[in-house]
């Protein structure tokens, strides 16, 4: 008999890596367009990424803020690689990304990462004890 890894950590997995990786390249491309132009990017002439919200502030500020949300996205990608091998870790780290996305919510006042993170938190919790 073979162990197989519960739908709901399946689920939370290709959620938190499917997110992660559409998230990093979006970010990716902000963070090129930003250091390339010091503006923020358009897409069919609208700014995008909350332009007018950050209009004032520093440019190296927004590299930094951008920064940090492509290492946290970088960490959503690691732990659902690691629910996909039903890691105990990678629990830990969902609970932890969920924190960090509330933080980044709060401060940024953008709700995407939590997109991914809620409910995949609540489909590890739901299956928790099938992690090792």
């Amino acid at each position: 008999m073979t162990n197989r890894r519960p739908h709901a950590i399946t689920v939370a997995s290709l959620l938190l890596q499917f997110m992660g990786i559409i998230s990093v390249a979006a970010t990716s491309y902000f963070l090129v367009v930003l250091v390339r132009s010091h503006s923020f990017p358009t897409f069919l002439g609208v700014q995008m990424f909350m332009s007018g919200r950050f209009e004032g502030v520093a440019l190296w500020r927004m590299i930094g803020l951008a920064s940090l949300v492509l290492i946290i996205l970088g960490l959503q990608i690691v732990a659902g690689s690691w629910l996909w091998k039903s890691q105990r870790r990678g629990g830990y780290l969902t609970l932890l990304l969920l924190g960090l996305s509330l933080v980044v919510t709060v401060a940024l006042g953008a709700p995407g990462m939590l997109i991914s993170t809620l409910p995949a938190t609540v489909l590890v919790l739901s299956r928790w004890g099938s992690l090792r």
